[in-house]
């Protein structure tokens, strides 16, 4: 609040007290603040502003060291030290060698980044047939391991230009770099002439029908050499020999009935292979509930 008063015409400014007593009913006095001067602060004239030097000097050193940090990160990086430049394969066939270096070509450089190089070899590796898995072991900081497991082979496929392509447990088709001199689940012979396919899953249907009863067979532990051959019609003619015994069986298998009613039989037949056996010419199970038993002299018993 400000008062004015006339001093010779002039109208003159009063300064109010800083705070007026106001007393209230009852005698109570208070004192009320006076009204904040409108007017313009002026600024405390002392010059040009002081530079904060500590403040200063505090956030350079934090500049200083992240810097330093950033820059023995990037030495250690890019160091040929701290960059991968042996790589060990194990578990690769010596005939596979070679192919499997051609194939890493692309990913084996010196110094060898290591963006994105275990993913990559592995990848590259597990395209190929006869590999089953391919496994990236660091060992030190500029020496790794890549450990090649290759597919077991189960079965032995034949083909009529004498070409040779293997089954792993699994039923995957594959050419083995080195092929062994015996496998554990049989041979498969087929008289289609016909190219060998690809690498990967069985398509034909007698094969993959072939497959199953050898796995299972072989699964039962009645009987050794086992073998199949495909004819042309689609027919499975399975020879093998019980365990214990000298004579092969010979046995029927069509398409009339589902695998699971004719691979039971031929089981149980082997679990009670005798002598007598040994005059069966063959045995038809293309009709499991009424199998046809061909002796030697042409007679057919039911």
């Amino acid at each position: 609040m400000r008062l004015r008063k006339r001093s010779g015409g002039r109208r003159t400014h009063i300064p109010a007290p800083h705070s007026i007593p106001v007393i209230e009913p009852g005698g109570r006095l208070r004192a009320t603040p006076s009204e904040p001067s409108r007017g313009r602060r002026k600024r405390a004239s002392g010059g040009a502003p002081r530079w904060n030097w500590t403040a200063f000097l505090r956030k350079l050193d934090t500049v200083l060291a992240y810097a330093v940090l950033t820059t023995l990160s990037a030495s250690l990086w890019f160091s040929p030290r701290t960059q991968l430049q042996t790589l060990q394969i194990t578990g690769v066939p010596e005939p596979a060698r070679a192919t499997v270096q051609a194939q890493l070509a692309s990913c084996l450089q010196t110094p060898i980044p290591l963006s994105d190089l275990p993913r990559r070899a592995e990848r590259t590796l597990q395209q190929m047939g006869w590999v089953a898995d391919a496994t990236w072991r660091p060992q030190t900081p500029h020496q790794a391991q890549l450990r090649v497991q290759p597919r077991e082979p189960f079965i032995e496929v034949r083909y009529p230009n004498g070409e040779k392509r293997y089954l792993d447990p699994t039923g995957f088709l594959f050419h083995a770099p080195k092929p062994p001199a015996m496998v554990s689940g049989g041979v498969i012979r087929t008289t289609t002439p016909a190219e060998p396919p690809a690498d990967g899953e069985m398509k034909h249907p007698a094969m993959r029908r072939a497959f199953e009863v050898l796995k299972a067979v072989h699964e039962a532990g009645r009987t050794r050499q086992a073998r199949i051959l495909i004819a042309e019609s689609g027919e499975l003619l399975l020879y093998c020999q019980p365990h214990a015994h000298d004579f092969e069986l010979t046995f029927r298998l069509g398409d009339a009935a589902p695998l699971s009613e004719q691979i039971p039989l031929i089981c149980q037949i082997l679990a009670h292979a005798d002598m007598q056996m040994a005059r069966w010419e063959y045995v038809d199970i293309k009709s499991p509930a009424a199998p046809a038993i061909k002796l030697t002299g042409g007679e057919v018993h039911e």
